[in-house]
């Protein structure tokens, strides 16, 4: 996996692009948050942020992705919160979260 030293948050205008299939900033030092826009990317399967520098909570909206998402990439950043149960939902899709901060009450099927 190369990387492409990526710095800084995530553009809001990312989060617009709704006939994105492929997003993969992995292995970056990538800061900030998921938007909840996240959402209103109803064309993306593959969704890679890992090895980052992110933080915050899973926003639910991932989970109207559901039955378009294949693959959820998040794992070794600093995401904390509970794990959305919306992420559970995903059928299909391959989720790796391991390597965060996420609260042991987390009860999402994963």
């Amino acid at each position: 996996n190369q990387t492409n030293g990526f710095t800084g948050s995530i553009p809001e205008d990312l989060w617009r692009l709704q006939s994105l299939k492929v997003l993969d900033l992995a292995g970056n030092k990538l800061a900030g948050t998921i938007s909840p826009d996240i959402g209103k990317m109803t064309a993306l399967e593959e969704f890679d942020l890992s090895n980052n520098l992110l933080s915050g909570r899973i926003p639910s909206q991932m989970g109207q992705l559901e039955g378009i998402l294949r693959r959820l990439v998040l794992a070794n950043n600093t995401l904390s919160g509970i794990i959305p149960a919306q992420i559970g939902q995903l059928q299909g899709a391959s989720v790796m979260l391991k390597g965060n901060k996420f609260d042991d009450s987390s009860t999402a099927p994963l």
